[in-house]
């Protein structure tokens, strides 16, 4: 029921979605979790949240679901991880989070603001992507 009412009217639905190879957490979702559920809802707009925790895993996954963008979120700034998602996936997929009171503000912008990529790339994960998947580009 959540999935009709979120394509219903046209919202975004976000997934906290992590991989843990070294430490996983039993019943956590993983980014092959949202990739089913994306599957069988073709209509919903999801956003994975912390780039799936693994990027390099979950753009892999998701790669065919246009459907699913990925937040930046959480985890350290891992250097190079919003330059390889944009390079695999395209910038039109990323959108910036900030994962507020977990994270520096600071930590998390500097991921997309010192990125090795275009301007209006950086713009697009800072805003208009998301601004794209909520009905009249408001909030």
């Amino acid at each position: 029921p959540v999935f009709a009412l979120a394509a219903e009217n046209e919202l975004p639905v976000l997934v906290h979605c992590s991989k843990r190879l070294l430490d996983p957490v039993a019943g956590e979702t993983e980014p092959e979790h949202l990739a089913e559920v994306a599957r069988r809802h073709p209509h919903v707009k999801f956003i994975m949240a912390h780039l799936g925790l693994d990027w390099l895993w979950a753009r892999r996954v998701v790669a065919d679901l246009t459907n699913i963008h990925l937040d930046t979120s959480g985890m350290l700034a891992m250097a190079g991880s919003v330059e390889d998602v944009v390079g695999f996936l395209g910038a039109d997929r990323v959108i910036f989070g900030s994962d507020l009171m977990g994270r520096s503000l600071g930590d998390q912008l500097g991921r997309v603001t010192g990125a090795r990529i275009g301007d209006d790339d950086k713009g697009k994960i800072l805003g208009r992507n998301f601004l794209s998947l909520v009905p009249g580009g408001v909030l």
